[in-house]
């Protein structure tokens, strides 16, 4: 990290880095790679913190403090990530940690993490049958079935943005409300979540909240990229 905060920071730029979070957890407790974890997030207490962290959390709290750092460190506003699984197997294999300054960025990085996680699918779906001696799996009308772990990953994930989400909302005391774009950002941080989850939670929410552009209520759909903003009318009712 100390070598790339001189590179990254104060400059505009967007950078997408390959965390081998596999490794992090496979050496976290040996003492001699105390140093390499030190500057791996060159914050104060984050191999402590990960250790403290049960064994099956270890990897998401990785990600989250070397998102944190790139955050604090080279101060990027949005950090986003994405999950490479092994193709034969039930394990991550790393996470794609995108960082940028600008919403659209975000968005961006999300349409292609949601085609990767298509193609993931069809490759694993392909490597099944091949063990199962060409036998296929029935398939859902979404395509091919998901892994176990990517769909315990995919619910939690979803349950922590919008826990974030309705932080963001509940300690909103503006009458113009919440930007979308920072909403946005806020929920697309988590793998696998998609702006369809984001959508459809505000419209849960309604009549307690209320997405405007320019002022007036719309029914379209949002996009970051616009003057969306999120309008809380009944904070007590969000939940």
């Amino acid at each position: 990290m100390d070598k790339l905060q001189p590179l990254l920071a104060n400059r505009s730029c967007e950078v997408l880095i390959n965390l081998m979070t596999r490794h992090i957890i496979r050496f976290l407790e040996q003492p001699d790679r105390e140093d390499s974890f030190r500057k791996l997030f060159a914050r104060p207490g984050v191999v402590e913190v990960l250790r403290n962290t049960p064994p099956d959390q270890r990897v998401e709290r990785a990600v989250q403090e070397y998102s944190l750092s790139l955050k604090q460190l080279c101060n990027f506003k949005y950090v986003s990530s994405a999950i490479i699984m092994e193709p034969n197997e039930e394990a991550i294999r790393y996470y794609l940690v995108f960082a940028t300054n600008h919403p659209r960025g975000v968005e961006v990085f999300k349409a292609a993490e949601n085609k990767a996680a298509r193609i993931q699918d069809n490759v694993r779906q392909e490597s099944r049958v091949k063990k199962a001696g060409g036998q296929l799996e029935f398939l859902s009308n979404d395509g091919p079935p998901k892994s176990r772990l990517i769909l315990e990953l995919l619910h939690r994930n979803q349950q922590k943005a919008r826990n974030n989400v309705l932080h963001v909302l509940r300690g909103s005391n503006s009458a113009t409300g919440v930007a979308y774009a920072d909403l946005f950002c806020e929920a697309m941080a988590f793998p696998l979540v998609t702006p369809n989850d984001l959508v459809g939670w505000l419209r849960e929410l309604a009549p307690n909240v209320e997405v405007r552009v320019d002022g007036v209520h719309s029914k379209r759909k949002p996009k970051p990229d616009e003057d969306y903003r999120v309008v809380v009318l009944n904070p007590q009712a969000l939940k």
